[in-house]
């Protein structure tokens, strides 16, 4: 019985950090810069389903300007921390945790060939758009 409550619990719970982000969402509009392994990246969060992100410096200059726009699945878990998930292109799958209190990201990658990555990087807001609900 105590396994139902707790799954309960937690159901319950990732709903209620789902609807927090989804109404009362603190990246939606907002556009961060970090940097990671040789990439200065910026991050455009459009919705509380779609980023875009884009790499402002690179290792290599072909890889400069590189851009792309995610689906991501969301999920609040408090009111200034973010998890964020997307497969890309490339069949990598991109975890990120943007933790908007401490200004900083987390972010985890695993490649299609199955090695693991995992930066953590301070990040700046370069932009905040007002955004209507």
């Amino acid at each position: 019985m105590s396994k139902y409550i707790l799954c309960s619990a937690a159901l319950c719970a990732s709903l209620f950090s789902t609807t927090l982000l989804a109404k009362d969402s603190v990246v939606t509009g907002k556009t961060i810069e970090y940097s990671v392994a040789g990439y200065t990246v910026q991050t455009e969060f459009l919705s509380d389903k779609q980023l875009r992100w884009t790499y402002l410096k690179a290792p290599t200059p072909a890889e400069v300007g590189k851009t792309a726009l995610e689906t991501t699945d969301n999920i609040g878990v408090r009111r200034d921390v973010v998890l964020a998930a997307w497969t890309e292109s490339s069949g990598a799958h991109v975890v990120d945790v943007f933790d908007f209190g401490k200004r900083k990201v987390i972010a985890n990658f695993i490649m299609p060939d199955g090695k693991r990555y995992q930066s953590i990087a301070d990040f700046k807001i370069t932009a905040n758009k007002k955004v209507s609900q």
